[in-house]
């Protein structure tokens, strides 16, 4: 990923990648840590952040982190640097200029510190490490300021080049050498780095575990809201659409993605889902385009579909989410969907699919997205699948409601009918009381019969 990019401003949306170091995690728990690296290596450490602020190339005090509080920066520097920063003019400023130029290049790629041997501007070596989350950079860690038995003359050189140039005056420099002869200059360079790594990397795992907190903590809150915005959703048709669309907004929002869209089965062992509710799309055209289950290439065999094994299997193989809904999505206006990174299915008897398009912020990289180590996926497919569950609930309680209304409507036509076919029967069977023991309305006699065994007829014809 590009780091220049990565650090153009603070996310606000997932995976919430800071600007700087703490702006997540508390000062106050960075300095106790990198205390403690102090007390262990026996080497001052510092912490540069905040390189991108409004691309100001400016350099602050503001910019470091220190050990324990400010007023203990010097804390375990050699004498050599102590005398340097008190007795030298804009000796500090130098210092820190030169402390922010080479984080700067750090940070952008300029200097790969795992390739070189780093030194100050006054040739101490220095080891920096990238303070990061996740592969994520955020900070510079620096420790060291030593030389080795040896570079006593790289020293001195840069100290009369500053000498030439004004910044020291032969006193002062005189002074310097001596000190830079001094034990608490020196130190092995492969043993302290090998030391400090590993020290860089439990301060790195430990911003990454906090890092890690606050976005579940997110992915948590935004999970609530989603299943609020559902629970919301009345059980009419009309309702459905714009309940969804709700929740759509949520988690488009949240994952900052240009689109989301949901096809639902409305009817039990449907292959060709209509669009239900889109967010993201500037169009209304919703009703001109399907997904095709069959097409897009997912399995039917007469079993619930396994949605996080098939997603495994995709991620596993390599295979493009894209693929399928390319393969999938038809229709005018299809090409609306194209470029997708996700796609969940899910569905037995009723099935439902959400499309996820592409991410709006360029700085997160679709493979972070994702990755296991994120957990962008794992996210998705939680939220995911409960949403597509909830709203083929909802389409499946829809279909047993109209279902119902049918029935009932069917079963008042026919007991109506059954009451007016008995209504006939009655009629009749009055008149042929009536006419029975007169011979001379033995033909009306027979007619009312008639009459009498006609709605009997019809109501076998019914029953039938």
């Amino acid at each position: 990923m590009d780091n220049n990019a990565k650090g153009s401003k603070t996310s606000e949306h997932w995976p919430f990648y800071p600007q700087y170091l703490t702006q997540r995690v508390p000062t106050e728990l960075i300095t106790l840590i990198i205390a403690g690296m102090s007390e262990r290596l026996e080497s001052p450490v510092v912490i540069w952040q905040d390189c991108y602020s409004n691309n100001n190339l400016e350099c602050s005090k503001d910019n470091f982190i220190y050990p324990v509080d400010e007023t203990r920066r010097f804390y375990r520097y050699p004498e050599f640097c102590k005398v340097f920063h008190e007795k030298v003019k804009d000796g500090g400023e130098l210092c820190m200029r030169d402390s922010c130029r080479r984080a700067r290049e750090i940070l952008s790629g300029k200097i790969d510190p795992s390739k070189r041997r780093l030194r100050c501007h006054l040739g101490l070596n220095v080891c920096s490490e990238i303070v990061s989350a996740s592969g994520y950079p955020l900070a510079v860690c620096t420790g060291g300021k030593f030389i080795e038995k040896g570079e006593e003359t790289l020293v001195e050189k840069r100290l009369k080049k500053l000498e030439k140039q004004g910044v020291l005056s032969s006193e002062q420099k005189q002074k310097l050498l001596r000190c830079i002869r001094k034990d608490d200059c020196y130190k092995d360079y492969g043993e302290f780095c090998d030391a400090y790594k590993k020290e860089v990397e439990i301060l790195n795992n430990m911003v990454t575990r906090h890092l890690v907190q606050h976005r579940k903590e997110k992915e948590w809150e935004c999970r609530e809201r989603v299943v609020g915005s559902l629970n919301q959703i009345a059980d009419d048709t009309e309702d459905l659409e714009s309940g969804l669309v709700d929740a759509l907004d949520i988690l488009r929002d949240f994952l900052s993605v240009k689109y989301l869209a949901l096809f639902l089965g409305l009817k039990q062992g449907d292959l060709v889902l209509p669009l239900v509710a889109q967010s993201g799309l500037e169009w209304d055209e919703d009703d001109s385009v399907h997904f095709h289950w069959r097409k897009a290439g997912l399995a039917i065999d007469g079993k619930a579909f396994d949605t996080l094994k098939w997603l495994s299997t995709i991620r596993s193989s390599g295979e493009s989410f894209g693929n399928y809904v390319i393969k999938g999505v038809k229709g005018h206006g299809k090409e609306e969907f194209s470029p997708a990174i996700c796609l969940l299915p899910v569905g037995y008897q009723y099935r439902g699919v959400l499309v996820v398009g592409q991410l709006r912020d360029k700085s997160v990289d679709i493979s972070d997205f994702l990755s296991d180590e994120l957990g962008g996926m794992d996210f998705l497919q939680n939220v995911g699948h409960l949403m597509v569950t909830h709203a083929l609930a909802k389409c499946t309680l829809q279909s047993t409601v109209e279902h119902d209304k049918r029935r009932d409507q069917i079963v008042a036509l026919t007991a109506h009918s059954i009451r007016a076919s008995l209504q006939q029967f009655w009629d009749a069977t009055e008149r042929v009381r009536f006419y029975w023991q007169r011979p001379e309305y033995a033909e009306r006699v027979k007619r009312a019969i008639d009459e009498m065994i006609e709605p009997l007829a019809k109501l076998g014809v019914q029953e039938k």
